[in-house]
């Protein structure tokens, strides 16, 4: 009998059924096919077409087998339906980009339709083994009342050689097994009976999580670094930063570059080569537009405000970039050099300038102050009156400068905050910059040692004042008594960035922003997040992120009491956590069970077992004086001020809205009434700092809170496969090629909020 390669779960274990040798369905079919004669021989009933009748037994066998098919098609449409509903739930990740795929008659991908991911699974799996993939998640959560030695895949009673498969859906890599085992992207690796997560599965996929350790400000430097690349090398939205060898490779071979060096996060940039450039951070769909220009003559240049909700950022002279790239910086210019000499500097003024085609006419300007009585040496090619003594280099434009008791330091353009070294390096030669160009130069030179051009009705009346501060030996020094005294603190406070270089600066921001840490702005840099989230258990109770407390009606007085918690296991307290470690405490005068663990920098509760009538569970956060809730969908809500988010992220068959009371709010209490149709419940605390940099960030979920949120539904998955030595033999071909085993293109929709937020699944 031809064996044909099925798709379908169920089809599929029909068949696998049907092969075995004591099926009586195969049974009837070999006897049939042996016995299988011309009707001239001997024996065979001539009113079938010379066949023998089947025997009553016979009968009987294939009857019982039918109906047991059908029953088994019945079963296996509820598991697949048990299983997609729970670990897919009703919402998929927004920040994954739309790709599609066509496998046979599977359609991967959106719009094409919704795809069961574990069919997806399935097919690829069967293709290699030409064996059946047996879904095991069946037992958890609605038919497990705890994840305690409760293993979903038993090892099949006909063969010896039966593992567990464990697949990482994520488009991230998962540590697993308590950080044994490392898992890429879309890829999957058998589990051993002999390893510890085969004999505590539930737990694996519980306390699987995406970074090594919990990202906090003190072990910035500890992660494997940013990679900033000027084509992105993972296009396919792939973030395998820590499964894969080619960061730690490009962080290794930057060891040697000397704006590396000093980094407080582990960075890789590759060069720029001038004008415009686009760069991307691996991992990440994040693109940045870099450069020094000003946006006049770039208009790609000039800042969107909106476009950080399309993944693209800047780094440009804007002080609204993501990363500022001013040109000063204290390496570069001691702008408190000693002054020129009134008695040796040329009463006059410079002009260094090759471009004379600028966009704020700064040309005519020049001209107008050449036919007055100051004296204007134009020394370069545009407008060029003046040849330089033979003995001074024009390329040293700061020499030049030091010659006169002026420079016209006129930029090219008016833009805010594009401020050149035409600026920088007058002040640095010593001499008395006239300046012309960005209108905000002021909120960068707080100090009196620059004449504007802006402070004058006319040319003329500007060339009379210079003339007069270079017959004024007083008021001639004025303009640089600034140069002895100590620097203004809101200039310092503008530039004290320009220490670190911008490489560094970016890497930064993008190791904030991916893990979920504070960012200063002003100061370019990491800062640990306001509220605690560490997670931290004292007396049987979880005291941060929040104070824990359960409560019940009584119904009798109408009022409610306080219940306790009893740990299950030898540690009453656990502050902090270390890495997976695990909290588990049973309800007084109950059987449910609360486990509390942390997982990325979030708290995550596990409430599972049996309740015959609802409890209250209230968690109290230090942010009292809060907005109204914000409700993301029904899964997620939030509360923030103006500085902090603390948000809640529901996984059960019941989700939350804001016209249900599951969960209210109340002062930064969260009150989750836990009923018993919401068990089993898992509970997810996001704390994180507010984005107040980008317009409208402070109402859209930030890249860090999205991703956890998405977490907690896309842990790995667990299925049972025979043929177990086959499997190993191709996974470690596939492994020592270094390619994927499983590729599937992320399945994504679009919320209305550019991707910010999350969408709910349509119904199959």
């Amino acid at each position: 009998m031809k064996r044909e390669t099925v798709r379908r779960s169920g089809l599929s274990e029909i068949k696998r059924i049907q092969h075995r040798e004591d099926h009586p369905v195969r049974y009837l079919s070999a006897h049939n096919d042996a016995n299988a004669e011309p009707s001239s021989s001997p024996g065979r009933d001539k009113k079938d077409g010379g066949r023998r009748s089947p025997s009553i037994l016979a009968r009987v066998f294939f009857v019982a087998a039918c109906a047991c098919s059908v029953h088994l098609i019945i079963e296996i449409k509820e598991l697949r339906k048990q299983t997609w509903d729970y670990f897919n739930h009703q919402y998929r990740p927004s920040h994954e980009s739309i790709q599609q795929k066509q496998t046979g008659n599977l359609h991967v991908g959106y719009p094409h339709g919704p795809v069961d991911p574990m069919r997806a699974l399935e097919a690829e799996v069967e293709s290699i083994l030409k064996q059946p993939v047996i879904s095991c998640q069946r037992s958890f959560p609605r038919d497990a009342k705890s994840y305690e030695n409760n293993n979903p895949c038993p090892a099949h009673k006909n063969s010896g050689s039966n593992g567990i498969v464990i697949y990482n859906p994520s488009t991230r890599d998962k540590f697993i097994c308590k950080g044994k085992i490392l898992l890429g992207p879309k890829k999957f690796r058998m589990l051993d009976k002999d390893e510890d997560c085969w004999k505590r599965p539930i737990e694996t996929l519980l306390l699987a999580r995406s970074f090594p350790v919990s990202p906090t400000y003190e072990n910035r430097g500890t992660f494997p670094g940013i990679v900033v690349e000027a084509t992105p090398s993972n296009q396919d939205g792939f973030d395998d930063t820590f499964s894969s060898n080619y960061v730690s490779k490009r962080i290794l071979l930057s060891s040697a570059d000397p704006s590396s060096s000093g980094c407080d996060v582990k960075c890789d940039f590759q060069p720029l080569t001038g004008g415009v450039q686009l760069r991307y951070i691996y991992g990440t769909d994040w693109e940045f537009t870099l450069s020094m220009e000003g946006e006049k003559y770039y208009s790609d240049l000039e800042i969107d405000t909106n476009a950080w909700k399309d993944s693209k950022f800047f780094a440009t002279t804007s002080f609204r970039s993501e990363v500022p790239l001013p040109y000063f910086s204290f390496a570069e210019y001691n702008i408190q050099n000693p002054p020129v000499s009134f008695e040796d500097g040329i009463k006059g003024a410079s002009f260094l300038a090759r471009n004379c085609g600028s966009m704020n006419d700064r040309e005519e300007v020049v001209q107008k102050l050449m036919k007055t009585a100051f004296r204007i040496d134009s020394l370069s090619s545009c407008l060029n009156n003046m040849e330089p003594n033979a003995m001074l280099d024009t390329s040293d434009k700061g020499r030049v400068m030091r010659k006169y008791l002026f420079h016209l330091a006129f930029e090219n353009q008016n833009t805010n905050d594009y401020i050149t070294e035409k600026l920088w390096g007058a002040l640095s030669s010593g001499t008395l910059p006239v300046y012309l160009g960005a209108p905000n130069v002021k909120d960068h030179v707080p100090f009196k040692g620059v004449i504007f051009v802006e402070d004058f009705p006319s040319v003329e009346a500007l060339a009379k004042y210079l003339i007069k501060v270079s017959n004024d030996k007083k008021l001639y020094e004025s303009y640089h008594s600034w140069r002895e005294e100590p620097l203004p603190q809101s200039f310092l406070t503008k530039y004290n960035m320009s220490h670190t270089h911008s490489k560094c600066r970016t890497c930064r921001w993008a190791h904030a922003r991916k893990y979920g840490l504070g960012w200063n702005h002003n100061t370019q840099s990491l800062e640990s997040v306001l509220l605690p989230r560490e997670t931290c258990v004292k007396a049987n109770h979880m005291a941060s992120p929040a104070v824990e407390s359960w409560w019940v009606a009584d119904p009798g007085n109408h009022a409610s009491h306080k219940l306790e918690l009893k740990t299950i296991g030898e540690s009453e307290s656990l502050c902090p956590f270390f890495q997976d470690d695990i909290s588990r405490a049973r309800l007084e005068n109950s059987d449910m069970i609360r486990s509390v663990w942390s997982n990325d920098g979030t708290t995550d509760i596990l409430i599972e077992g049996e309740a015959f009538y609802s409890h209250t569970l209230r968690l109290a956060f230090p942010l009292q004086h809060h907005e109204a809730p914000q409700y993301i969908e029904n899964h997620t809500l939030w509360i923030q001020d103006n500085r902090s988010r603390v948000s809640l992220v529901l996984s059960s068959n019941a989700g939350f809205t804001e016209n249900t009371e599951i969960v209210t709010v109340l002062s930064g209490v969260f009150q989750i009434h836990v009923t018993p149709e919401l068990l089993p419940v898992r509970i997810r605390i996001i704390v994180e700092n507010l984005d107040t940099f980008h317009e409208g960030a402070i109402g859209q979920p930030s890249y860090y809170g999205d991703m956890m949120a998405n977490d907690i539904t896309n842990h790995p998955q667990l299925f049972s496969i025979e043929r177990l030595s086959e499997l190993k033999q191709f996974v470690s071909m596939q492994e020592s090629s270094d390619r994927a085993l499983l590729h599937f293109p992320p399945l994504h929709m679009k919320s209305a909020n550019n991707g910010q937020g999350y969408k709910k699944r349509p119904e199959i």
